[in-house]
């Protein structure tokens, strides 16, 4: 199955994600990636501000290519765009 972010991915919107919905990408590699990059440790429990907080201090839009690889979002800019802005789009 797909979370709430990879549910919205504009490549499953416009079908071309793959004959069995599935993905490119790998999401457990890309949320290793985060994790590692922004320094959270799996098990750990964060308020939603704080998250916010520690992404917009630790992920620069330029580290996207490496940290989102694969990933549909990446290549659409909207992401970049969120992190130049200040703010995340919900």
């Amino acid at each position: 199955g797909v979370d709430d972010l990879c549910a919205a991915c504009p490549k499953r919107a416009t079908g071309d994600s793959g004959a069995d919905g599935s993905c490119a990408a790998d999401p457990n590699a890309i949320d290793e990636r985060v994790l590692d990059y922004i320094g959270l440790e799996i098990g750990s429990v964060y308020s939603f501000s704080r998250l916010l907080e520690i992404v917009r201090q630790r992920i620069a839009p330029s580290a996207l290519d490496t940290i989102c690889l694969g990933c549909s979002w990446e290549s659409k800019g909207w992401c970049a765009a969120g992190l130049e802005s200040g703010r995340i789009a919900g």
